[in-house]
């Protein structure tokens, strides 16, 4: 793989690592304390069953063909349907839960079992792992890096503020898979 689609990968998860780390404090905050217990297990259960069967799904015979061939859509699904769901679940937290649980284990998961079978079209053995612990320091020093601005910031931003950044680099996060994804395939048509 160039080392500019490298890059720009780690750039796309490290910008969204630092966004989480610095928003997910007030999110899980704001979002938890007004959720009741039964409809976050229901989520949950509801989210994982979804999540396995999707990873199944994988292993039967042209699915994955399938999923490949619709990347571009699925992100795009994605990332509408989290940004909406993002923007309008303020007041209604049970839809909140349901419904990210339920975009997560069906587009998300797709969106992530797809670009990392891209990924390993190209590169592979030490490369991979080279590129994989390299991709995940840097995502990890960025949560940690935005979890110390909530504290610099005293507590960070606003629950409004903090949906909005997340909405926007999950749609900068899909710009760049789609892009990246797009010039991987090209060795492969």
């Amino acid at each position: 793989m160039e080392k500019n689609l490298k890059y720009l990968l780690v750039f796309g998860t490290t910008t969204l690592s630092f966004i989480y780390g610095l928003t997910a404090p007030t999110i899980l905050i704001y979002f938890t304390s007004r959720v009741s217990t039964e409809v976050l297990a229901f989520s949950n259960m509801l989210s994982l069953s979804v999540a396995a069967a999707i990873h199944n799904s994988v292993n039967w015979k042209n699915v994955l063909q399938f999923y490949r061939n619709h990347f571009v859509y699925i992100v795009i699904i994605d990332v509408i349907m989290t940004f909406t769901l993002y923007l309008f679940s303020i007041d209604f937290i049970e839809l909140r839960y349901i419904g990210i649980g339920l975009v997560e284990a069906i587009v998300a998961n797709l969106w992530k079992i797809i670009m990392i079978n891209a990924i390993n079209r190209v590169i592979s053995a030490d490369e991979l792992t080279k590129f994989n612990s390299f991709s995940k320091a840097y995502e990890l020093w960025a949560k940690v890096l935005g979890a110390g601005m909530v504290l610099v910031l005293d507590g960070g931003f606003d629950i409004t503020t903090c949906i909005v950044l997340q909405g926007i680099v999950h749609i900068l996060m899909g710009s760049i898979d789609i892009f990246v994804y797009k010039k991987l395939n090209l060795k492969y048509e």
